[in-house]
């Protein structure tokens, strides 16, 4: 089983005018550093990256709502974690899980692979990672894997993070294993990405354990 793929939803914006929401979905280098605005509701984000197990490389990506709060962070590291193996592939949910865990199934043993990211906001905080068409991972934010009382530099709690809404997504500096992206309709076919004036509202993704002010009932 393939575990490598994870391409996030993607809409791409010009590195000199980060806040324009590009209809090109064709794939696109990777600019470290910039947000890119995106629907994650109609989109999912899909990474080529080009690591070898055991390389050390990492894929670093920040989730943001539109007014720049921290929607959640995600990094696959590719070996040399402490505690793993030195070729074990390992991803790890800032602001909610605490340290690295493994992927599920085997690794690839390829240095590209292409990954896809999806949140599915309708049926919960649900997180959906594919790896060269492998699903490798169904991660669900809740209390239950979140650590409740670990707080972000902002004295936020994991619920104030994640409840917010995916609309945009950056590449960080320390990501050294993303080199193309884009962004793909939810049934798979590459899709035109709507101008900022033709998006509907996103809104607060809803989850099972939210309450109406889209925080967790913990």
């Amino acid at each position: 089983v393939l575990l490598m793929a994870c391409l996030v939803l993607g809409i791409e914006t010009s590195p000199s005018n980060p806040g324009e929401l590009l209809t090109d979905s064709t794939w696109t280098t990777v600019d470290y550093g910039v947000r890119h605005p995106m629907d994650f509701n109609s989109h999912n984000l899909q990474v080529i990256t080009r690591a070898l197990p055991g390389s050390d490389r990492k894929m670093r990506l920040r989730f943001s709502n539109e007014q720049d709060k921290r929607a959640g962070l995600l990094d696959i590291v590719f070996g040399g974690v402490a505690g793993y193996e030195g070729d074990v592939t390992v991803y790890k949910f800032g602001h909610c899980t605490s340290g690295y865990e493994p992927f599920e199934g085997r690794l690839s043993s390829s240095e590209e692979n292409k990954w896809e990211i999806a949140r599915n906001g309708d049926t919960g905080a649900n997180i959906t990672i594919t790896c060269n068409g492998e699903q490798v991972l169904q991660f669900r934010i809740s209390h239950d894997v979140c650590h409740r009382d670990e707080l972000t530099e902002d004295e936020e709690r994991w619920d104030d993070v994640w409840g917010r809404a995916w609309e945009t997504v950056e590449f960080k500096a320390a990501d050294t294993a993303s080199r193309e992206w884009r962004a793909v309709e939810k049934e798979g076919r590459p899709g035109e990405v709507a101008k900022r004036g033709e998006l509907e509202t996103i809104g607060t993704v809803f989850m099972e354990n939210a309450n109406a002010e889209g925080k967790f009932v913990t």
